[in-house]
């Protein structure tokens, strides 16, 4: 997606403390690290996603491993969906102190956290924002990267038109940049 390092370091880190607090206590310190046993007490199913698994499990005839692999995900999943809210008021905050800069890169964080789950609905105005204040500031390669993402997201939604128009705009000023 583009998004600068600083802000995925920022999310992984806010993800990473959730789940060192699911862990205190214990000699777990990540879901990464968690066995079969770990996985059955905090990636506990609901009687839907229990018999969609179970199906999924004889059909695909899926292993063991693939069910403890899967709850692994869906708890990075959970932990990142929680650091939704907070990103949310980082924005509010930087539109109160009047920083641009972490605006955009906030808004970036956030509407990759959608485009990442597929929700180019919700994506969109984030990186809207991102194109509107990078084109307040003038950031060369930024303002280019965020075109071309939004190109991307807008051309999902079958807007062609203004997809292409995006995108054309964000390779431009990589030419201009050299």
């Amino acid at each position: 997606l583009g998004e600068p390092s600083a802000t995925i370091c920022k999310r992984v880190e806010a993800a990473r403390q959730t789940q060192r607090a699911r862990f205190s206590g214990t000699e777990l310190a990540c879901n990464a690290e968690m066995r079969p046993a770990e996985v059955r007490k905090y990636c506990t199913l609901d009687e839907t996603g229990s018999s969609l698994m179970k199906s999924a499990m004889n059909q695909l005839q899926l292993l063991a491993r693939a069910y403890h692999r899967a709850g692994l995900f869906a708890s990075t999943v959970r932990d990142f969906k929680r650091v939704q809210p907070l990103m949310e008021e980082a924005i509010r905050l930087a539109r109160l102190a009047g920083d641009q800069q972490e605006l955009a890169n906030v808004e970036h964080a956030l509407g990759g956290f959608f485009y990442n789950r597929g929700d180019f609905a919700n994506a969109r105005p984030h990186l809207e924002e991102v194109l509107a204040t990078r084109h307040q500031l003038k950031t060369g390669y930024s303002l280019a990267n965020a075109l071309i993402i939004l190109g991307m997201i807008i051309q999902m939604q079958h807007d062609f038109a203004t997809a292409r128009a995006h995108i054309a705009e964000g390779i431009a000023i990589f030419h201009e940049m050299g």
